[in-house]
């Protein structure tokens, strides 16, 4: 499955490094426009998660927050998907931040410390 369908898979494209390395072998440009993608991983590394609305497959959605370890690199994702009509854009806005404030919870204990870099 393409990375950039995904939840879990754009917050791994979003914080991989090195970035266009990675865009141009996952992504190739003959599936997706790199400068929309770029726009939507740079939106998922501000606001510290990713989401996927009926992209993987029609009446799925999902939200994903990146883990990051010791070193700072995201090795993990922590994720929620369920049917769209019940995983709507406003609840994700509501879970989001539960999300998130999770996998910082995890990353801490992991033993990642730079809280500055984003979600974890």
């Amino acid at each position: 499955m393409p990375l950039h369908v995904a939840a879990n898979g754009k917050v791994f494209l979003a914080h991989g490094e090195p970035r266009s390395a990675n865009l141009e072998r996952l992504t190739p440009r003959s599936i997706v426009d790199p400068t929309k993608l770029e726009l939507e991983l740079a939106r998922v590394r501000a606001r510290g998660y990713a989401t996927s609305v009926d992209e993987l497959e029609h009446g799925l959605s999902a939200v994903a927050a990146p883990v990051f370890g010791p070193d700072g690199d995201a090795f993990a994702a922590l994720s929620i998907s369920g049917p769209t009509a019940r995983l709507t854009s406003e609840r994700i806005a509501s879970i989001a931040p539960l999300l998130v404030e999770e996998s910082n919870k995890l990353a801490a204990r992991l033993g990642h410390r730079d809280h500055a870099r984003g979600a974890a």
